[in-house]
């Protein structure tokens, strides 16, 4: 990395967290995790895929997707793609991102911050931007197949043991309660029953 990227990326953070300690941005609120419980991505309640499941540090190729889910909960957000110079200089010129915005915020989708429009534009810059209205996102196939108020039937058991590993693996006391949450509505409850839950599911979809 040349001396003036990696001057840059050290500026860039600085601002940043002068924008958190000037309350123009902040972690996303309890509440929009909330709501994302009576969402699914697939198979999975969305405030955990969200909130829990985020990608590494390092990887790339997930924002469009968590984007579409975060807009799920807004009747009047867009979704955003654009080139930003941090992205370029850490995965390479041909790289871009997705987030929401709504009501004046910057949604991002890979550091779970909401910031101002108006102090996301100045610290990032975007350019090349490409925006999708609500009316729009809603006909994006991944959002239509993936972005659900039931979840995915297919799969879901073994989506579900998947899931139940994390859980186990992060012991993460917020987790855990979303979690028992989740199996309250699958009718998971006291021990497993392959037919109860997928009964569960069946009728989480009919409804």
């Amino acid at each position: 990395m040349k001396l003036s990227d990696k001057i840059y990326l050290k500026k860039l953070q600085f601002l940043v967290n002068e924008a958190i300690l000037n309350g123009d941005a902040m972690p996303i609120e309890d509440e929009v995790y909330k709501k994302l419980r009576d969402v699914y991505h697939g198979s999975t309640p969305a405030n955990i895929y969200i909130k829990f499941m985020v990608p590494t540090k390092g990887s790339v190729g997930y924002c469009y997707e968590r984007s579409l889910v975060i807009s799920s909960i807004f009747d009047d957000a867009k979704l955003v793609r654009g080139n930003r110079k941090d992205y370029e200089i850490n995965y390479g010129p041909k790289s871009y991102h997705w987030w929401v915005e709504h009501d004046g915020w910057c949604y991002d989708p890979a550091t779970l911050y909401k910031i101002k429009k108006e102090t996301y534009y100045k610290l990032f810059k975007p350019k090349n931007l490409i925006e999708l209205s609500k009316e729009k996102i809603v006909k994006e196939w991944y959002y239509k197949e993936m972005v659900r108020r039931a979840p995915l039937e297919v799969f879901f058991i073994s989506n579900l043991m998947l899931l139940e590993d994390l859980v186990c693996v992060m012991d993460d006391e917020e987790l855990n309660h979303e979690f028992d949450l989740f199996r309250k509505k699958i009718n998971y409850i006291d021990s497993w029953d392959e037919e109860k839950i997928l009964e569960a599911v069946k009728k989480m979809n009919n409804n």
